[in-house]
């Protein structure tokens, strides 16, 4: 089974190319990155595979594993930080590595107050490291709302939280839970945790396994996510929704049209909902392109038809979706391939209400997603830029 940071953690690729190529169909231009800042990969933070969120004032906030000081055996525990529309990065928070948790990698949540909540990877636990969800005040002022202990309550967090209207969160855990294969879980705002479902509660799996994901919530309240193994077919993966009450239904299994899961497999990332109630997500693996085929962005209907949009090729455009996909007024869908052959380095892509596609190539890795504001995708790239320690990037969309 994928272990939480396993399928994050990047190989150095070493890239310094200061230009992005815009791949189409016909033709390739090149275009320069807007590379907003460099990390140095010392107290400033390192590698962030985050991505970025933004307040009202164009202010970014995002977290890196690494960097913020010297422990974690010399490499930095991690940060939080926060990049001004000038430039200027200032670490909102270094981690220490002990009870206050290290290694963040997902991306951040905000509310009204300026509060910021987020996981780590790690964080000492009663029985383990199994991870921590915090909370950074304003002021600087971290605070530890759980301590996962690898038991009943889950372990090793892999992705983001979600924040409701009433100041709850919700997220997901890859291991621990009830069966030991992953948990959707709740914290409220007293800091108290609850268990919303604990996956692998069927017969193998069919209920899912091993949620990497983050959730989204519809009007009503309902939770969806997916698992990256367990359903159907159990390497497959799935698509579900848990009510909040706690009935989860598997609205599909991956692997179900053969050879090679043409359909996908082992989806990673979280799923986008549109106006009309259908999903939108990737998948790490699987696609139509028989053993070339390395992922696809699919669209789920509200009647549970799947329609793969796209199959990811390494010979052409991309491979192995980490992160999901964002979808503009325009309808069209954007999202990020951490390798993409004919860019030399990662890539952004964006795929038409048509189906065609075009690749913006960015200077390094980058699974982390993508946001959109004010005609500009923003993200970071977890190594390249300046000093070879990631960097956080915009691009315009068109």
């Amino acid at each position: 089974m994928l272990r939480s940071f396993d399928i994050f953690r990047k190989a150095t690729l070493g890239c310094g190319l200061a230009l992005m190529i815009v791949v189409t169909a016909g033709a390739a231009q090149a275009r320069p990155v807007n590379i907003l800042y460099s990390f140095k990969g010392g107290n400033d933070g390192a590698e962030s595979v985050s991505g970025v969120i933004s307040d009202s004032q164009g202010n970014l906030y995002g977290t890196t594993p690494r960097g913020g000081g010297n422990g974690c055996g010399g490499l930095g525990c991690g940060t939080v930080f926060k990049l001004a529309p000038d430039g200027t990065e200032t670490v909102l928070y270094a981690f220490q590595g002990g009870s206050d948790g290290y290694s963040p990698f997902t991306n951040l949540v905000r509310n009204k107050s300026g509060n910021l909540y987020g996981v780590t990877l790690g964080g000492t636990g009663n029985n383990c490291s199994c991870g921590t969800v915090f909370r950074l005040a304003p002021d600087g002022t971290e605070a530890v709302l759980h301590t996962f202990s690898g038991g009943s309550d889950g372990a090793d967090p892999a992705a983001g939280l979600l924040l409701d209207n009433h100041g709850n969160l919700y997220g997901t855990t890859a291991n621990g839970g009830a069966n030991g294969k992953g948990t959707v879980f709740r914290i409220a705002p007293n800091g108290a945790e609850s268990v919303m479902y604990a996956f692998c509660a069927q017969a193998n799996c069919t209920d899912g396994a091993a949620p990497l994901s983050a959730l989204i919530a519809d009007k009503a309240g309902n939770l969806y996510g997916t698992t990256s193994y367990g359903g159907s077919i159990i390497e497959g993966g799935t698509v579900f929704r848990l009510a909040l009450d706690g009935t989860e239904s598997v609205l599909y299994s991956f692997c179900q049209v053969q050879p090679n899961c043409q359909d996908g497999q082992q989806p990673v990332a979280g799923v986008t909902l549109d106006q009309a109630g259908n999903l939108y997500g990737t998948t790490y693996q699987g696609g139509a392109l028989d053993d070339e085929s390395s992922g696809t962005v699919f669209k789920l209907a509200s009647d549970g038809t799947e329609t793969v949009l796209h199959s990811f090729s390494p010979k052409t455009d991309g491979s192995l979706p980490q992160s999901g996909v964002i979808i503009d007024k325009a309808g069209d869908i954007f999202g990020t391939t951490s390798q993409a052959l004919a860019c030399g380095s990662g890539a952004v892509y964006r795929l038409s209400p048509g189906g065609s596609e075009k690749l913006f190539c960015v200077p390094s890795q980058t699974d982390a997603s993508v946001m959109d504001r004010n005609g500009y995708l923003y993200s970071t790239g977890d190594v390249g830029g300046k000093y070879d320690e990631g960097f956080v990037f915009a691009i315009k969309k068109h």
